[in-house]
């Protein structure tokens, strides 16, 4: 049987499998990266400069795992929505372009650099309080009519 040529869909499903195969059970990986956040109680509790700290590690961890094809990105912005909602923080995704995160999570995968990653969530981390504030203020401050609403929040 002949391979099919560079590009085909089928080469990058073979390549892709033999990526997922070379990396640890995924299984002992998420249960351990997992495992971490639930052990420091879902970062809850903490100041900012450490919750950003801590944030930008497990970030890493959880992007690692890379479950699925499509939507990794967004299904970890949601992820640590909630997580930051239940710690009392909000993040700002809008305020981050496409670029910055990918080189912030390369940085850290690849060279074990989380300066950018920590600058990144360091720009997009506000406290719930200051952000439940804007909203009852209203839309008079040019600011907040930038950022979102927080939904969802216990």
């Amino acid at each position: 049987m002949s391979r099919p040529p560079p590009g085909h869909r089928h080469a990058q499903t073979r390549r892709w499998s033999r990526t997922v195969r070379r990396r640890e059970s995924p299984c002992s990986r998420s249960a351990f990266a997992f495992g971490e956040l639930h052990a420091e109680e879902f970062l809850q509790g903490l100041d900012r400069p450490t919750f950003i700290l801590r944030l930008a590690h497990h970030y890493d961890q959880v992007n690692f795992l890379h479950p699925f094809r499509e939507g990794n990105g967004r299904t970890q912005r949601l992820f640590w929505d909630r997580i930051a909602g239940d710690a009392g923080w909000y993040l700002n995704w809008e305020a981050v372009r496409g670029e910055t995160n990918d080189h912030a999570c390369r940085a850290a995968s690849e060279g074990r650099d989380f300066g950018p990653m920590y600058r990144m969530l360091d720009q997009i981390t506000l406290a719930a309080t200051e952000v439940e504030a804007a909203d009852a203020e209203g839309p008079s401050s040019e600011h907040w009519r930038r950022v979102p609403p927080a939904q969802g929040r216990r």
